[in-house]
């Protein structure tokens, strides 16, 4: 299965350049919620292995 996401609402490209301090738990929260949104699984859930 091969699919296009939107870009997440916390990328900035203008700031992609800096350092800054990420509040972590924010940010796996909205992942989470993004991933739900979009209806994504773990990988680890996935049947389909890649081998190289």
């Amino acid at each position: 299965m091969n699919r296009n996401l939107p870009i997440p609402g916390f990328f900035d490209a203008a700031r992609a350049g800096e350092v800054w301090k990420v509040d972590y738990a924010a940010r796996a929260a909205a992942a989470r919620e993004w991933a739900r949104q979009h209806d994504l699984q773990p990988a680890s859930a996935s049947k389909e292995r890649v081998w190289l």
